[in-house]
């Protein structure tokens, strides 16, 4: 789309990833992104940190499985997607929340190595399609307040079901967690 914003975030991953699989069987992985922006201090005479920026990432299909497999809190990453800010109500509480559904990701390289290895899939399997962005929003202000406790996310048999029931091939060493109620 052409009134897309698109960004490209480095930050470090402040929660774990949470892995959900909607009604429809699509994977979805949401985590909170931290950014913090270093600035030169005249008065200091050094770098300093300003004001961390807070993002809810959202990946889907194959990317969430790979997040899920790859990433873990407090690691340094590069993302790449598109930014929606949106408004939402919680407890009463009128909230905003900065949302990034990624396109890319991956480590940020400045502060250590990784290894690739690709997946076994046809491109047949990358097929994108518009998702519900209902469910979206739903796992984003899920993540957003801390409020992931591994129940179905949309009520009475809607919305998201919970990571633990999926089995999508990921290592079975790296258990499935949810974020907790951990304020960030």
């Amino acid at each position: 789309m052409l009134n897309e914003t698109r960004v490209a975030l480095r930050g470090n991953v402040a929660t774990e990833p949470v892995l959900k699989v909607t009604q429809q069987g699509t994977t979805v992985c949401s985590f909170r992104l931290a950014v913090t922006a270093r600035r030169y201090s005249s008065s200091d005479s050094k770098v300093v940190d300003a004001e961390t920026s807070w993002y809810t990432v959202t990946c889907w299909r194959s990317l969430a499985e790979n997040v899920v497999g790859s990433l873990a809190k407090g690691q340094g990453v590069v993302v790449h997607g598109r930014l929606r800010v949106r408004d939402f109500v919680h407890d009463g509480q009128p909230r905003t929340s900065a949302d990034v559904t990624a396109e890319a990701l991956g480590h940020d390289l400045t502060w250590g190595t990784t290894s690739f290895t690709p997946n076994r899939r046809s491109r047949a399997d990358e097929v994108r399609d518009d998702t519900d962005r209902s469910e979206a929003d739903e796992l984003a202000t899920a993540v957003s307040v801390g409020e992931l406790d591994g129940e179905d996310l949309g009520g009475e048999g809607g919305g998201l079901l919970a990571g633990p029931g999926y089995d999508g091939g990921l290592d079975p060493a790296r258990p499935l967690v949810d974020v907790g109620s951990e304020p960030f």
